[in-house]
């Protein structure tokens, strides 16, 4: 019975994990692409990933003071990005180590690839 709520609980988290990979994403291009715009802002709702955002900024990976968190009666209303350089040293590490780990899968799914083509091609010609 534990080992399904363990199971469970990890499958959660790895789909959370891939939401803030997402928002984090999202946030690096926004950072880059509005280096030189400051005037811009966008804001986040309940339906746009204003929790994934809050929870970043709880766990460490984005830091508090670039980005405004609007509460009304103590319930989160919005949250909103000015172009602040929002990552954490932390943020920036899990960052980094998800591209490299999505680059490996693609790199080790191109050989694999490579390698059956080859084999084919043996195959074919013997």
């Amino acid at each position: 019975m534990k080992k399904s709520i363990y199971k469970h609980e990890i499958n959660v988290w790895k789909k959370q994990r891939k939401s803030y990979i997402k928002k984090l994403e999202e946030l690096h291009m926004l950072y880059t692409v509005w280096a030189a715009q400051k005037s811009i802002s966008m804001g986040y709702s309940a339906e746009n990933g204003m929790l994934d955002i809050i929870e970043l900024i709880d766990t460490g990976f984005l830091r508090a003071d670039a980005f405004d968190v609007k509460t009304y009666f103590g319930d989160y209303q919005a949250v909103y990005y000015y172009g602040a350089y929002p990552f954490t040293e932390k943020g920036i590490r899990f960052l980094h180590e998800n591209r490299k780990a999505r680059t490996i899968r693609r790199a080790s799914m191109i050989l694999g690839i490579a390698i059956l083509f080859i084999i084919s091609i043996i195959a074919l010609t013997c």
